[in-house]
């Protein structure tokens, strides 16, 4: 074929290759076309007008040339050009390139040119020896699959510092990974039984000696022909369909309660094969293993249903069932889209005999027991992993136990084994705790209530006792799995309106079928009434002697009682009634004194919740600071308030909220005495005693600054102003605290201590108390409030101070 009838062949062909080393040419015709291309080259003003002759000869030039000088060097040669055209020469390739391939990906680098050559190429033929070595290489780190499978990252990673240094660049570039994992893929294929010996040699897209040429070197398998040398100048194209893809006809058909992913029983639908012209030409290939190793299903097996699509009949590949099929397309030819991944667009799925797993689905009580049939040939069998009993003369009946749901097990046939489930669903309640008590003051806190029944049926709950009944709430759906959840804000209005413990049903039932409510607890202990008027249903969830603890307990709290009750009787009770009784016990005792046996709340062993203990602990040191007047103390306790929840009895918030409020006067008043001591402090130092301020405008207090006038300044005999001073201490207030710090320093300056007993000091100011606790005790004065301090030693207070 002369050179120019030639070019236009290629440029026909080129667009529909995968590569441009399908055209393939003889030794002898590359160089023949190099040397008429090179006067081309040589003669015309557009030097590099004939792109497509270029690129052609450059790939067949580098498959009989590209050794350990390289590329360039011979292809210039041929062309019988200078060297340095080579960059000129490259580009115009790379251009060319670029314009017929879809999935060209720009270059960078020294092996920019040459790399992108090579991969059109392959493996050249100075190198295969070589390149046989380091596939071998490949093989012993890991299997054919794997190193078919191997990214580029960590392929690279796999190629020998000390291989020939051109054969090196081209196996580190990307086009030596795709045409190394190619070779790896239909090695594999081979060995696999997916393709045979002939399939392989007749594989488009390497160059017609390849495959013998690979296996002389390699060893091992028997010599394939080459293909015949009139392949030789001719084109090998594979055609551009695009990669095929699979699905279902229709829906499998999966039995009830299987949960199990992927499952079908037979007969399977068809399956619907898009793009079947790449197996048919055997671009890619359609595989399975249903067990028994991967085979590759033919084409000729495919019923076509048009150009883009074809069914095949799994139901006629003579599976054995039951089992688990998987099916999976893989390439065959050397194309850029399979670099790197063998398995495609796989698909699996579980395949068993018609059969079906029954069981009611009604309501059933929980302590019923749930028939579950199979209907299936007789090799399956149901093995379950929750409690169930084998009938036995019914060989396909199990009885299933209804404390655990739902009932699951597996499907079985030999070693092959499906999972199900099979929800029960039972007439039960149970609150979010699990306690089975809720108590009225926990409603508004939001607690669930959990609840299963018929799936899609309506919810009402009921309220009874025996003799009346209310209904609760209403409202809500069981959904597809048999549950619902109530949140116990939603009953709290129904509630409200019943005093004392109640039973919640469900309704239509005819007794509880979940815990029991006990509703304001504290109130029910403290008017707790005879025991024959009391609902039946409350003391069915009690321990024997129930009621005599109980009432016993309840004299206790309202006052009534001895203290024969001992706390630890109640260790029988519901877990959330025992800790209503201890945290009612430890407050009766922390808050009214009561004498409860075997309640200690310094007892860090005993049960009284954490925020209970707080509470009283809290209470003990408020009381402290009232009585001592810790100042200091004061802002740490308020920034530590404890729950009033804690307590229970609104009588015990009001003693808690009090106590709080009169630290916070106490914290504020601190700062008002400080100025109003040393206002008074002055009045009473001063040549002429004060008629204004805060405290010498209070009742008395006029009187007051005059007793102490005396007493400081010495103007009068110590009697005088003691009796003035006890005129004033029945003052409320300042007035009344002052004159009795007066009358505890003229005793103690006179010594007579002995008659400071019936002055008292317990209800002062607790800024003023501390000092009247020194002088009594005779111990130091605070330094609290100076002016006071000084006043109480005699000492003198300038008029600057």
């Amino acid at each position: 074929m002369n050179f120019t009838a030639a070019v236009n062949t290629w440029k026909e062909a080129a667009p529909n290759l995968r590569f441009l080393g399908q055209i393939v040419l003889s030794e002898s015709d590359t160089f023949e076309y190099l040397e008429i291309l090179g006067r081309h080259l040589r003669t015309r003003s557009d030097c590099f007008a004939n792109k497509t002759a270029l690129a052609v000869l450059a790939v067949n030039c580098a498959y009989y040339t590209y050794d350990d000088e390289g590329f360039w060097k011979h292809f210039c040669n041929k062309l019988n050009c200078n060297s340095s055209m080579q960059s000129d020469l490259g580009e115009a390739i790379e251009a060319y390139m670029e314009k017929i391939d879809t999935n060209f990906q720009p270059r960078v680098g020294t092996n920019r040119y040459v790399g992108r050559i090579m991969e059109q190429c392959g493996i050249s033929r100075y190198f295969l020896k070589d390149f046989v070595w380091f596939i071998k290489h490949l093989k012993q780190r890991a299997k054919w699959d794997a190193t078919a499978e191997l990214q580029f990252d960590d392929y690279e990673l796999c190629v020998p510092e000390d291989l020939p240094l051109w054969l090196g660049k081209f196996l580190r570039d990307k086009g030596g990974w795709t045409f190394t994992t190619s070779v790896a893929k239909n090695m594999s294929q081979l060995n696999r039984g997916l393709l045979t010996h002939e399939q392989l040699a007749s594989l488009p897209s390497y160059r017609p000696s390849f495959w013998s040429d690979f296996f002389k070197v390699y060893g091992g398998h028997s010599i394939l022909p080459p293909r015949p040398s009139s392949d030789e100048g001719q084109i090998h194209p594979t055609p551009l369909f695009a990669p095929p893809s699979m699905r279902w006809e229709s829906p499998l058909k999966c039995p009830d309660h299987i949960v199990t992913e992927y499952v079908g029983t037979l007969p399977l639908p068809k399956l619907i094969i898009e793009n079947p012209q790449s197996i048919i030409s055997m671009e890619y290939l359609l595989i399975y293993d249903a067990g028994q190793g991967p085979r590759s299903i033919q084409a000729t097996t495919l019923e076509k249903l048009s150009d883009y699509h074809s069914s095949l009949d799994l139901n006629k590949l003579g599976l054995g069932f039951p089992c688990r099929l998987r099916l999976w397309f893989e390439a065959t030819g050397r194309t850029v889209i399979s670099g790197g991944q063998r398995v495609m667009n796989e698909l699996v799925v579980n395949i068993v005999d018609d059969l079906s797993i029954t069981a009611s689905s009604n309501l059933v009580a929980p302590e019923d027991h749930l028939p579950i049939c199979l209907n299936a040939p007789k090799d399956y069998t149901l093995s379950f992993s929750t409690e169930a009993t084998h009938v036995t003369d019914s060989p396909n009946t199990w009885v299933a136990s209804c404390r655990t749901t739902p009932a699951q097990g597996f499907l079985k046939n030999g070693s092959f084994s499906l999972q199900f489930s099979i929800p029960i669903y039972r007439d039960i309640l149970r609150l979010e705790d699990d306690t089975g008590t809720l108590l009225k003051s926990e409603l508004d806190g939001g607690q669930f209530i959990y609840l299963e029944g018929s799936p899609g049926s309506d919810l009402a709950l009921e309220i009874r006792n025996d003799e009346d009944k209310s209904t609760i709430f209403s409202g809500g759906r069981f959904g597809k799995d048999g549950t619902l959840k109530v949140n116990s804000r939603s009953l709290a209005q129904g509630l409200y309106n019943w005093a004392g413990p109640w039973g919640i049903v469900t309704q239509g039932t005819g007794s509880p079928s979940g815990g029991l409510l006990f509703l304001d607890l504290l109130t029910f202990l403290e008017t707790f009434p005879e025991p024959n008027q009391y609902p039946e249903q409350f003391f069915k969830a009690l321990p024997t002697g129930s009621r005599t603890s109980l009432k016993e307990f309840s004299k206790v709290l309202r006052g009534e009682g001895t203290t024969s009750f001992d706390v630890n009787d109640i260790q029988a009770f519901p877990t959330k009634l025992q800790t209503a009784i201890w945290i009612l016990a430890a407050c009766s005792v922390a808050f009214d004194d009561t004498a409860i046996e075997g309640v200690d709340c310094d007892d860090s062993e005993q049960p009284i919740p954490p925020k209970t203990r707080f509470a009283i602990q809290w209470y003990r040191q408020a009381k402290s600071i009232l009585t001592n007047g810790d100042m200091d103390a004061i802002e740490n306790l308020l920034n530590g308030k404890p729950d009033f929840v804690a307590v229970c009895s609104p009588r015990w918030k009001t003693i808690l909220e009090d106590e709080i409020g009169r630290l916070e006067d106490l914290k504020h008043m601190d700062a008002d005495l400080s100025e109003a001591i040393n206002e008074w402090s002055f009045h009473v130092t001063a040549p002429l005693p004060g008629t204004t301020g805060m405290i010498a405008c209070l009742p008395k207090g006029q009187e007051l600054i005059s007793a102490w006038r005396k007493h400081y300044k010495k103007l009068a005999k110590p009697e005088i102003p003691y009796a003035e001073a006890k005129k004033c201490s029945g003052e409320p207030g300042l007035v009344g605290d002052l004159a009795k710090l007066l009358q505890l320093a003229i005793l103690k300056n006179t010594d007579r201590q002995n008659l400071m007993a019936p002055i008292d000091a317990t209800n002062m100011s607790p800024g003023l108390q501390t000092y009247a606790n020194a002088l009594k005790n005779n111990e130091e004065l605070p330094t609290e409030l100076e002016g006071l301090k000084r006043l109480l030693e005699g000492q003198h207070i300038s008029a600057e101070e």
